[in-house]
């Protein structure tokens, strides 16, 4: 008997764990596709965040923001999430989002030019300038216009009161 429980308990250990539990696939993407990402959702609610799992100001938010998609993702709110460490990161990215049972994708954006960002992002509203701070976080409307938009902030209040009128309209 003794044998056949230690035989499950090693059989158990090979099982794969909750889908949570397992570090998402990268899925590498340069800044125009991260825009068509973004555009893609026009229709709905967007709430964009480009952060770095490095970044000491994304690691900070980054709890309240997985909280803030799982209180608005189900009244249809869309979010998309990058990381902007570079492609050599995007394993770390995958195990950051995994250790924070986030459900997004691993969307990791290729390194860019100079001004690449800024150009790419300008048609939809969102503003970068030369330097920018991660988190860069924008809440776009069901129209594709940028109704909020902030970097380098930790503070989800606006976040919140942004998303709270959306889904009251």
């Amino acid at each position: 008997m003794k044998s056949l429980l230690a035989v499950f308990a090693v059989w158990s250990l090979c099982l794969p764990g909750p889908v949570a539990a397992q570090r998402p696939p990268v899925q590498l993407v340069d800044v125009y596709r991260m825009v068509g990402e973004i555009r893609s959702e026009e229709g709905h609610p967007v709430v964009v965040l480009l952060y770095g799992s490095e970044c000491s100001l994304s690691k900070a938010m980054f709890p309240g923001f997985v909280q803030a998609a799982r209180e608005y993702g189900p009244r249809g709110v869309k979010f998309l999430v990058f990381n902007t460490d570079g492609a050599e990161h995007g394993e770390y990215a995958g195990e950051f989002l995994r250790r924070h049972q986030a459900g997004f994708a691993n969307m990791v954006v290729r390194d860019w030019a100079p001004g690449e960002l800024s150009r790419a992002m300008k048609p939809i509203g969102i503003k970068v300038g030369s330097t920018w701070t991660r988190p860069l976080l924008a809440v776009l409307d069901r129209d594709g216009r940028v109704l909020h938009q902030s970097q380098g902030q930790t503070d989800l209040r606006p976040l919140h009161s942004t998303l709270a009128r959306v889904v009251a309209r």
